[in-house]
């Protein structure tokens, strides 16, 4: 079967990028593994929904979602500070229900004649340079012809990797997040900074609250029970976060990558990286989701171009990519500039904003 673009990945970046495809006339195929994303506290900044609108007004509902009436932000000082929004201006964050975001985007890509493939993988890919098209076959056993792909892997990007894209590294921080009940009926986003890492707490729809610690790989302990009595131990010391949400009889700890770090190139021959895939930020930004909005957008019009014949926007996609890991990472610096109470290597190492290393590809 032959199309236009393949894209490997369905969180929200894959289908964005197909959303505006489609609506271009491509013919469009998402794959996607199947497996869940734990999406739990994720916030869409007023630029995400600003950016989402101007794609396609159907793709963010707020009825769906919650608006952040406050802001609680202990970093760098002793003291608390409240920063108050209002739902009915444009200036407001959201705290999303994940799974009614996921749904919500996926069913205006289908309108728009993108194609899905749940529970299948990339078996296998081969560039056929005389023709300019890539020649792939799913785990299903079934095969297509596509002109473009679209890498939407996040962190991984395999398919940029298995054809010798390079990521830079710049942290390897993870994030251990467990859904509790809350104290306080208000909507809050609230972050404390801790010798090792830094909490974010957030008010779900359903009343509920995420918790997560984030710090780096080396601080978690071995074994599940160790590391959920490093997570409580480290609750325990936390008290912004400790009274706005309560410990239910059971809950579950999962642990996801949270690092910084981007591609040397978001594009290779026949292929773009996307979201995470080209670029991943640090969570205390909050600019994740509107950054995977704006690279999709992007890369699906550089792919159209591309498309029709016209190659330019490519490298305009490139030195976007470039500009905003580099902004990003400014800000990055700026943000861990403002805590100087610690000194463990969490803290002196972002203070040194130094690169972990460079990932090859391993095609």
């Amino acid at each position: 079967m032959n199309i236009d673009v393949l894209i490997v990945g369905g969180g929200p970046a894959g289908v964005i990028a197909a959303t505006v495809l489609a609506g271009r006339g491509r013919d469009v195929l998402v794959i996607d593994n199947g497996k869940s994303r734990f999406g739990h506290g994720e916030l869409l900044s007023p630029l995400g929904a600003a950016l989402l609108n101007n794609i396609d007004n159907r793709l963010f509902d707020p009825a769906n979602h919650l608006c952040t009436s406050r802001l609680l932000s202990d970093w760098g000082e002793s003291r608390t500070i409240v920063a108050m929004t209002n739902p009915h201006n444009n200036r407001s964050a959201w705290h999303l229900d994940r799974r009614s975001f996921d749904l919500g985007i996926e069913r205006v890509a289908l309108l728009k004649g993108a194609q899905f493939k749940r529970g299948e993988r990339l078996k296998s890919s081969v560039r056929c340079h005389h023709r300019g098209i890539w020649e792939v076959e799913l785990t299903d056993g079934s095969a297509y012809t596509s002109r473009l792909l679209l890498d939407a892997t996040g962190q991984n990007c395999s398919v940029a990797r298995h054809n010798g894209g390079q990521r830079i590294v710049l942290d390897r921080m993870v994030a251990t997040t467990a859904v509790l009940g809350t104290s306080s009926g208000e909507c809050e986003f609230r972050i404390q900074s801790r010798p090792d890492g830094w909490w974010f707490a957030t008010m779900i729809p359903g009343q509920k609250v995420v918790a997560c610690f984030l710090t780096d790989a080396h601080y978690l302990p071995v074994g599940a029970s160790e590391r959920r009595r490093f997570w409580l131990q480290q609750l325990e010391a936390a008290p912004k976060i400790r009274e706005y949400a309560t410990l239910t009889e059971t809950f579950e700890i999962k642990s996801t990558p949270a690092g910084s770090g981007y591609l040397e190139s978001a594009i290779g021959d026949g292929w773009l990286a996307i979201g995470d895939a080209a670029l991943s930020v640090d969570p205390l930004a909050s600019a994740g989701l509107a950054n995977s909005i704006r690279t999709s957008r992007m890369a699906a019009l550089a792919a159209d171009a591309v498309l029709a014949g016209e190659h330019r926007l490519l490298g305009a996609y490139q030195r976007y990519t470039r500009r905003m890991a580099e902004n990003s990472e400014i800000t990055r610096r700026a943000y861990y500039a403002m805590e100087q109470r610690w000194s463990s290597s969490f803290w002196m190492e972002r203070h040194g904003a130094r690169r972990l290393n460079v990932e090859v590809g391993i095609g």
